[in-house]
Formats: C-alpha cells, structure tokens, sequence
C-alpha cells in the first residue's frame, strides 16, 4: 500500500547503528554498506492535511530514512563511510562519462 508522507519531519530514536546495502535504480550496478540509525519516528501530513505520528525500525526504518534523503538532496553514496565511498568511485566515474555521452547534444 502506498504511503504519501506530506512535509515529513524525521527524528531518530535511540537505537544502535546497522550497516546494509543500499543502491538505486539509477546507479545501476553501484551498491554499497550504509549505516543508519535502526529507529525513528517521522511525523508527516497526509494528502487530506491530517497530521501523523509513525514510528518504526527495521527495514522500515531505513527505507524511510533512504526515501527521505532523497527528499533533502541526499544519496546514499553521500552516507557511505570513505573507505566504502572510494571503493565504487571508479564505478560512479564510468557512470558519470556514459550518461554525458548519451546526451543527445554530446552527438
């Protein structure tokens, strides 16, 4: 079932640090361990403008938390710990060289 959050507001919950692989479809191929909180509860607005608590852990947890990196600019290679970062940077670069080629104007 969908779930339309409308101006969320995330706050972690005390809770230990796991680590797991994370991507994104439009990084194909490109994956890597991310460390998040395993808790939190995000308050949000439905599309009625009903205000909501919600507060979850687990892979909910960190599916939310990757859903709203995205809506602050963030991926998860931006949270990846250095050494993790530098292991997929020849990927990103092969990535990054492929799309400017496919520009219809690199032609």
């Amino acid at each position: 079932m969908p779930l339309v959050c409308v101006n969320p507001e995330v706050q972690f919950l005390p809770s230990r640090p796991v680590k797991h692989e994370e991507g994104l479809s439009f990084l194909p191929g490109i994956r890597g361990d991310v460390e998040r909180p395993d808790a939190l509860e995000m308050t949000f607005q439905d599309l009625q403008g009903g205000k909501h608590l919600l507060r979850a852990a687990g892979w909910f947890a960190r599916v939310i938390q990757h859903e709203y990196d995205h809506l602050q600019g963030t991926l998860f290679i931006d949270r990846m710990n250095p050494r993790t970062r530098k292991s997929i940077d020849t990927a990103v670069k092969r990535l990054k060289l492929a799309t400017i080629a496919a520009r219809p104007e690199a032609s």
